[in-house]
């Protein structure tokens, strides 16, 4: 996060092979000693005053650690994280040059626009002239057996700044992921293309 510079960062458990409902949120000091908790409770509390719950304040982050946390998930998100550190240094060259192939492959197709940029490693967004990305994403699981995202992806404020008010179509490659998925994607898109 230093590196990145961020205000915040946000990490999904389920995207990395976690339990749902796990993860993390990092924040900057600054911002974090700044919001006021949406809920309280146990853990986030400090004593009962005169006017109600007295809000722990030091450190911030403990404001928001509201009740019993879900020990069972974060055992299961610690076990994902130690199964990825292990992965993906042995996948990150071939995940860079998939999501690459992935890219140059789409872009080389009429009625394809590509959102996402060729350094993206392990996703590629785009979306078909001539298909509704929820369409097309029907249409090759269907006929190709080919899984994607399709629609705003949590990012409906970026797809509507972005003109694509429907949404869009998103692959995703992982340590899982090798050539023939490749192949069977670019073989769908254009499949698709060809109808319009």
């Amino acid at each position: 996060v230093q590196l990145l510079g961020c205000d915040a960062l946000v990490w999904s458990g389920h995207k990395s092979f976690g339990p749902t409902g796990t993860g993390a949120l990092w924040m900057r000091a600054e911002l974090l000693e700044r919001l006021e908790p949406s809920m309280i409770g146990g853990g986030a509390i400090d004593a009962l005053g005169p006017d109600g719950f007295v809000v722990a304040q030091e450190p911030a982050w403990r404001r928001f650690e509201v009740g019993t946390p879900n020990i069972a998930g974060l055992i299961g998100l610690g076990a994902a994280a130690h199964y990825l550190n292990e992965q993906l240094p042995r996948h990150r060259d071939g995940l860079a040059q998939l999501t690459k192939q992935a890219h140059h492959g789409l872009a080389a197709l009429p009625g394809v626009r590509l959102l996402s940029r060729p350094n993206r490693v392990g996703i590629v967004s785009f979306c078909l002239d001539a298909w509704s990305p929820h369409a097309a994403a029907m249409a090759l699981d269907e006929d190709f057996g080919v899984m994607l995202r399709s629609g705003h992806h949590c990012a409906l404020p970026l797809m509507r700044h972005l003109g694509e008010a429907k949404g869009c179509l998103r692959a995703s490659f992982h340590v899982y992921s090798d050539e023939e998925d490749l192949d069977l994607l670019l073989a769908g898109v254009r499949a698709l293309c060809e109808q319009q």
